[in-house]
């Protein structure tokens, strides 16, 4: 997967503060993923888990490796899958984030909580 992302002007960046102007930087990113929601409970339909995880490549201002992770789940309620949470986990790492230095944050997070109802 290939991404072109950016921060206006003005956008608060974690400790930074804000940009005095417009940047964009460049991903790309790639992936295993694996379900493992038969093997926690083999008997069962209602869990949905899977963990992906791979290495990425980014630009902004400097070139970098990021390892890249998520995990998410899936628990139905109903036996047609159509009510339940969903959350996910999601996360990159900067593996050479010494070279890039204090003026962008190098490892970023997500968290991810939602309700599902399919209609």
């Amino acid at each position: 997967m290939a991404d072109l992302n950016g921060y206006s002007e003005g956008e608060p960046i974690d400790e930074t503060g804000s940009l005095s102007n417009d940047r964009s930087y460049f991903t790309i990113v790639t992936s295993l993923h694996y379900e493992f929601g038969e093997c926690l409970l083999p008997n069962t339909e209602w869990p949905d888990f899977y963990a992906r995880a791979g290495l990425g490549y980014f630009y902004l201002e400097n070139r970098n490796i990021s390892a890249n992770f998520r995990e998410r789940f899936k628990l139905c309620f109903i036996k047609n899958k159509s009510f339940g949470p969903k959350g996910s986990l999601i996360g990159k790492l900067a593996i050479n984030h010494s070279d890039i230095g204090d003026n962008y944050a190098n490892h970023h997070f997500q968290y991810i909580l939602q309700v599902v109802l399919r209609l």
